[in-house]
């Protein structure tokens, strides 16, 4: 009989390729300030259950992850973006 051991977290790598602070806002749980974003080489030994995109050009710059996992995209508009009408800093983080 197969028992699943419901206690084990699962491991999720997001990838960005523009604005490092996503990854680490994903990474992070509570308390951010250890947290830095990393390359992918960097990564590569630990076992996800999931890889998300969270861009276009992540998508298209890594379109196979070199061992088994699950990949969705789901692509978001970035800050610079979103903000790009605005007229002054404040309305950007307004925003």
């Amino acid at each position: 009989m197969l028992v699943k051991n419901t206690n084990q977290k699962l491991k999720i790598l997001f990838l960005f390729a523009g604005n490092s602070y996503r990854s680490q806002m994903a990474e992070a749980g509570v308390n951010i300030s250890q947290q830095r974003s990393k390359r992918v080489k960097e990564v590569l030994d630990i076992p996800f259950n999931y890889v998300i995109t969270v861009c276009d050009r992540a998508r298209e710059s890594c379109p196979f992850f070199p061992r088994p996992v699950k990949k969705i995209h789901m692509s978001f508009d970035g800050p610079p973006f979103l903000a790009k009408s605005a007229k002054s800093e404040e309305e950007a983080l307004i925003e």
